[in-house]
């Protein structure tokens, strides 16, 4: 799951602004920020920043999109061109990110968790949708109620491993293919020679 190229600019945007988000998160509520401290925090303007997002919850989404994205193409990197293997990689990596949003910011944030689940949830119906598209998975179901029911039960389950206490690799992995086990009603992964995908992921869904 190879992502769109993007302008190196826009990256180094991005990243100004993610690490600005993440930082002032650390002591602010999200629902307290505004655009002018995240702004001065990231060392640019809003004009730039309304180039990019159109407001503070756009700036949310994308920061989420974004590590989704990294941790997904970290999951992928040294694996094998497979269904098995994306299908893997994209329970992993919603287990991760979901860790990454339970440490984010204040406990008492109302808006934050809410808004980054959310986020997250429709990214991964959405990387199913396009694994489905480009026949990496499989289903015998309608593609659209199985991408909801996939998403939904590996949202579920990363969830599940943000709860409990194993934390290592080897423990991820292992959860893993449990999950990978429980999903082959839904979808499994194809078992058709890989041929790289048409079109590449994006994360702008």
């Amino acid at each position: 799951m190879k992502p769109a190229r993007i302008d190196p600019r826009i990256l180094r945007t991005r990243a100004a602004l993610r690490e600005a988000l993440v930082g002032l998160l650390r002591d602010h509520r999200f629902e307290d920020l505004t655009l002018n401290e995240i702004a001065a925090a990231s060392g640019l303007n809003r004009a730039t920043i309304y180039k990019h997002h159109a407001d503070k919850f756009a700036l949310l989404d994308a920061v989420i999109a974004d590590e989704l994205q990294h941790r997904l193409l970290a999951a992928t990197g040294d694996a094998a061109p497979s269904g098995g293997s994306k299908l893997a990689a994209v329970v992993a990596a919603a287990c991760l990110a979901l860790q990454w949003v339970a440490s984010l910011g204040r406990s008492d944030d109302r808006l934050l968790r809410p808004i980054a689940e959310a986020r997250i949830r429709s990214l991964l119906r959405h990387v199913v949708e396009y694994g489905l598209a480009e026949k990496l998975v499989t289903t015998t179901l309608r593609p659209e109620l199985a991408a909801a029911m996939a998403s939904a039960a590996i949202y579920g389950a990363a969830d599940a491993w943000t709860r409990g206490a194993a934390t290592s690799q080897r423990a991820l992995d292992a959860y893993v293919a449990k999950v990978l086990a429980a999903l082959d009603g839904v979808i499994a992964p194809s078992t058709q020679p890989f041929v790289r995908p048409q079109r590449p992921l994006t994360f702008d869904a």
